[in-house]
């Protein structure tokens, strides 16, 4: 995500952020028929991440008690909340 400067978000979202998203959506969506078709699958992951960061909160899959973003700069978290909402607002901009 090259928009956030944050270090930690840098830190979180190189792979444990998006690998649990990842792990959280498949466990909501287990049929392979969820994810066949990309761009859905796509904007399945940007809307979970548009509501994690919007509530800055994302359970971490493994320690439940843990909020990967509990430590993230808010101010950084709604600028990132905003750009995914830019991004789900008009998706086929970057989606073809």
């Amino acid at each position: 995500m090259p928009y956030c400067n944050s270090p930690k978000i840098k830190m979180t979202s190189s792979s444990l952020l998006p690998q649990t998203l990842l792990f959280w959506t498949c466990e909501k969506y287990p049929s392979s028929k969820d994810w066949r078709n990309l761009r859905e699958s796509v904007l399945r992951l940007a809307k979970k991440l548009h509501k994690c960061t919007s509530q800055r909160y994302l359970r971490h899959y493994f320690v439940h008690s843990y909020n990967l973003l509990k430590y993230t700069n808010a101010n950084e978290l709604d600028i990132m909340a905003k750009k995914i909402c830019d991004f789900l607002d008009n998706p086929g901009i970057y989606i073809h």
